[in-house]
């Protein structure tokens, strides 16, 4: 008799969930399949009930962040930047399913497989004398290290062989960086600091935690931004990638307010326009993900 008043209590929540969309939409929103079986815990369900309504698990896309010109004993083949992804659900600790399969459980020498995803909206200008922007907070930095391997070591391989135009100066490189603390996840900072300090990129960081008031890489953006206009105005490339979530649209919201400060009589309309240029002439370009 328990066990079917159980029952019974749990097909008229399921009924109740499915009459109201909102409801049901927040009641799945941060459960994964084993908390929803847990509620239900009277169902009945064989393996092959349920595997046959799961969808098959989506690849996970990873940025390269390493140049195919580089060549060294420990920088052979293709480079990605994964942090593992730690969250609190329903009251319980979670974390990816492949960014903890690639940072805690491989070992050196394991298999795994891999496809390539082109995207060929996001890439470098052909002219290495391009002024490039990007910004990359987190994980974001990925690509953006790339390019910045692949300009300098192209520089270096051309001025080694003597080719037309490796006397040429590159194209300034703005990087905006951003995490919660320098000491804990400031990827690749060592290196970034060094091209920094060499003259070859201008780093600007924010570092959200280490403050009492919060700062985000939109600040930076907005504090730099006379040499950003200037830079757009001598034809330079802009690039966004990481979080689509919150850091996407405010960046956009910097850069927004950039072009409008500084066009002549700007209003936020021909300040969209002029960003709509920039996109349709290839120099907006965006690699944004949901996390």
């Amino acid at each position: 008799a328990a066990a079917a008043a159980a029952a019974a209590a749990a097909v008229d929540r399921i009924e109740q969930l499915l009459s109201d969309s909102s409801k049901l939409e927040c009641y799945l929103h941060m459960r994964h399949v084993t908390d929803i079986l847990r509620d239900f815990e009277t169902a009945t369900l064989t393996y092959q009930e349920l595997l046959g309504v799961l969808r098959p698990l989506q690849p996970r896309l990873y940025s390269i962040s390493s140049s195919p010109l580089e060549h060294s004993p420990i920088n052979s083949g293709v480079q990605a930047t994964v942090a593992v992804v730690r969250y609190e659900a329903c009251g319980k600790q979670r974390q990816g399913v492949c960014s903890s399969q690639v940072g805690e459980r491989l070992q050196p020498g394991d298999h795994v497989p891999i496809f390539m995803s082109k995207n060929p909206d996001f890439r470098l200008p052909d002219d290495p004398t391009t002024p490039l922007i990007m910004v990359g907070p987190g994980t974001g930095l990925a690509p953006f290290r790339a390019f910045i391997l692949q300009r300098l070591l192209q520089h270096e391989l051309d001025a080694q062989q003597e080719t037309r135009g490796s006397t040429a100066a590159l194209g300034p490189m703005h990087l905006f960086f951003g995490c919660r603390r320098r000491d804990q996840d400031f990827l690749y900072g060592q290196q970034l600091q060094q091209w920094h300090d060499s003259g070859a990129i201008t780093l600007h960081t924010a570092f959200s935690r280490e403050i009492s008031n919060k700062v985000y890489v939109q600040q930076r953006l907005k504090e730099a931004g006379e040499t950003v206009w200037e830079l757009l105005e001598a034809g330079g490339h802009f690039y966004v990638c990481g979080d689509a979530g919150s850091m996407a649209g405010a960046v956009e919201a910097a850069l927004l307010g950039i072009i409008q400060q500084h066009q002549e009589q700007g209003t936020a309309d021909s300040a969209r326009l002029y960003l709509e240029g920039l996109a349709a002439a290839g120099r907006y370009q965006r690699d944004v993900w949901f996390s």
